[in-house]
């Protein structure tokens, strides 16, 4: 039982993580890139990557590596309905999100520094049609988001994936703002571009 519900969850995080890399390749990173936020951006899970690469994602959560500033950044990259930035907190039969993340913002090993990982996360919409479209892009340092969670327990909001019993923290950014924390907001194009967001 414990191995057909292990199939299915890893099918739906399949699906899901495909979703994301297509809203991100087709819309996000263009978006920045054209706003010269950053620049060469290379998505962890091409096929075409080198195996050093597709590592990033798998032992350090990394879904795109990119230059800003001539330095290279680490990316985690999320889309979901809500207003903030969500993290697994609890996942049955694997290592969760938060735990991974806090564990190597302080590993030596980390082929990031700390302060150029990022988590950029989508807000999606739901349109007219009932189809859920990009929104808003919402971007953090990796580092301050972990420090709020330390530090403002009680403004996390825990909840429950009801596809697949596993519990997320969720992270509004209006949270963050109130508590002097930066976040960067861009609203993403329908067409062309809009205007560009300021550097995270």
């Amino acid at each position: 039982m414990d191995q057909e519900w292990r199939a299915k969850d890893k099918k739906r995080l399949v699906a899901s993580k495909q979703k994301a890399n297509q809203v991100f390749e087709k819309v996000v990173m263009p978006f920045l890139e054209s706003a010269k936020v950053l620049s060469n951006p290379l998505s962890c899970e091409d096929e075409e990557a080198e195996e050093s690469i597709k590592l990033l994602d798998e032992h350090w959560g990394i879904d795109w590596i990119a230059e800003r500033e001539g330095h290279k950044i680490g990316i985690a990259a999320r889309i979901s309905g809500f207003e903030g930035f969500t993290l697994r907190e609890r996942s049955r039969g694997y290592r969760s999100e938060v735990e991974k993340f806090a564990e190597h913002l302080g590993n030596k090993l980390n082929p990031f520094d700390p302060s150029k990982v990022y988590l950029f996360q989508v807000e999606t919409m739901v349109d007219s049609n009932g189809i859920k479209q990009p929104y808003m892009l919402h971007m953090i340092k990796m580092e301050k988001l972990f420090q709020f969670i330390r530090e403002f327990p009680n403004d996390v909001v825990h909840r429950v994936n009801k596809q697949d019993g596993n519990t997320f923290i969720y992270i509004p950014s209006s949270k963050l703002e109130l508590r002097g924390f930066k976040v960067v907001k861009a609203q993403l194009p329908k067409e062309g571009f809009q205007k560009a967001p300021q550097s995270p």
